[in-house]
């Protein structure tokens, strides 16, 4: 969010603050403009700082910067962020923030128009110098509006609004049991609206207008072992060396901070749920009760981690879109997910890091390259996860899960567990739209029948065995010969 940048000002600015206990005076405001400048640049009029009863006023105006932006590089126009800082004198800053009707607008003539607006924004929270970090930080905002058209070239404009009548927003910090910063955070938007024009399929002139309405989304998420100095010196490195040339020519020095701050971060876990969705379409109004996201990202590290899992409960669509027969085959609840696991980014990192050249067109020798394939594959081979998920409908339900292992010039192999009840019920409602008699679907559920075993309550099972490569086994039996045998 445009917010929670525009917040992290204040944190650079604090993290290498000097300490300005008692009075507020003339010399700490200029102390406290100078820590501003060096994460911000010193382009005249950008940061201002005022002594103000007890506290530090703070005024941030990107202006003087989108002025320098080339005309062709489109036009950015940021209204100032104000907040209040006091030094409790123990390392620690009470950072305050009241801000009403702010916004921001970018455009780029023909290609897109951006504006976004808040009626208010407040926050509270304590900075920590010895983390660079807030401790705690609470805020809110309200009446948030967002509208956006982009003309992609050749094709109609589309226009999105996106609105949500209030939010909050709550983080802690601590340190870390090895290395950084752990952390939390929790995000809330509750009276979510999003009106798109969505270009029509037949005539994309013909725009049509969807409506999405959410009662409340929320996201929670940690953070593990986050480098804070590492991250806020890098911001101030490339602050200092504003131009391609400047960086080109300190690289040595670029290569050395990278190096010292690997790897940054161990890991960053978020979940993202959206409650009560409403879609309002010209073929009638479709619903979900709840639709979740949840990733996982691990940082260079050598256990390298990446997971993505997505699931949707209660879903209900139009009465009369869809024949009687096929009803009741639409699922009412879905998840699925997938892990990979197994490869290595540390050591890979730690080989092309000093092979870097900013001046060479390669950037990297590709004789280096090659050589870090067997670094990131350690086994030679990733783990491929799909976690626990299924699929809910009125006249079936289906579960599955399993294992793969895949690597370059190797044939995957893995495991994988599936589970059905009601195949009676699916045959029944396809026989009855005429579908069975058509495109083999019929024959191909009655090979996965009798494929299956028996399980609980009468379900079907198939287990499935892959780990012999060339074999293809399925509840004990091996289908590899019937189907071709393996590639």
């Amino acid at each position: 969010m445009p917010v929670q940048t525009l917040r992290l000002a204040a944190a650079l600015t604090l993290a290498a603050a000097p300490a300005l206990a008692g009075p507020v005076t003339p010399e700490g405001t200029a102390r406290l403009t100078g820590v501003l400048q060096t994460y911000l640049g010193r382009t005249p009029g950008v940061v201002s700082v005022q002594p103000g009863d007890g506290v530090y006023e703070v005024r941030l105006d990107a202006s003087p910067l989108a002025a320098l932006i080339p005309a062709e590089g489109g036009r950015l126009v940021v209204e100032p962020w104000t907040f209040t800082l006091e030094d409790n004198g123990d390392g620690t800053w009470d950072y305050a923030q009241d801000q009403r009707d702010w916004g921001l607008a970018f455009t780029v003539p023909g290609q897109i128009d951006l504006a976004l607006r808040y009626g208010t924004l407040s926050g509270r929270g304590v900075f920590d110098e010895r983390l660079m970090a807030f401790t705690t930080y609470s805020g809110s905002s309200s009446d948030m509006v967002m509208n956006q058209v982009i003309t992609p070239p050749g094709e109609p404009a589309q226009r999105t609004t996106y609105a949500a009548a209030s939010g909050t927003y709550d983080s802690t910090a601590a340190a870390s049991a090895a290395k950084g910063v752990d952390g939390t955070v929790a995000y809330t938007l509750s009276g979510v609206t999003q009106t798109m024009q969505v270009p029509g399929i037949a005539d994309p002139a013909a725009t049509t207008e969807v409506t999405v309405t959410m009662d409340r989304s929320v996201t929670s998420g940690t953070t593990t072992g986050v480098d804070m100095p590492a991250l806020y010196g890098l911001v101030a490195w490339l602050v200092a060396r504003p131009s391609a040339e400047a960086i080109r020519r300190d690289q040595a020095e670029l290569k050395t901070r990278l190096a010292a701050g690997l790897p940054f971060f161990e890991r960053i876990e978020a979940t993202s749920t959206v409650e009560g969705i409403r879609v309002a379409t010209p073929a009638g109004a479709f619903g979900a009760a709840a639709a979740a996201v949840d990733v996982a990202l691990g940082g260079l590290v050598r256990d390298g981690l990446f997971r993505e899992g997505i699931s949707v409960t209660g879903l209900t669509m139009p009465p009369g879109l869809l024949p009687d027969w096929a009803a009741g085959l639409v699922p009412e609840d879905a998840s699925i997910g997938f892990e990979v696991t197994g490869f290595d980014l540390a050591t890979p990192a730690a080989t092309l890091l000093p092979a870097l050249d900013l001046t060479s067109p390669d950037l990297i020798d590709p004789a280096v390259l090659d050589s870090v394939l067997p670094q990131l594959l350690p086994t030679g081979a990733v783990t491929i996860s799909v976690l626990p998920g299924g699929t809910k409908a009125p006249l079936y339900t289906l579960t599955y899960e399993g294992t793969m292992q895949a690597g370059p010039g190797t044939m995957p192999t893995g495991r994988a567990m599936v589970t059905m009840t009601g195949m009676d019920a699916v045959i029944e409602s396809l026989n009855a739209g005429g579908l069975t008699a058509q495109d083999g679907i019929g024959p191909a559920l009655a090979m996965a029948r009798g494929m299956a075993r028996p399980g609980a309550d009468g379900a079907l099972v198939w287990e499935i065995d892959a780990t012999v490569p060339g074999t293809l086994l399925i509840n004990g039996t091996d289908y590899a010969p019937m189907l071709g045998g393996a590639q």
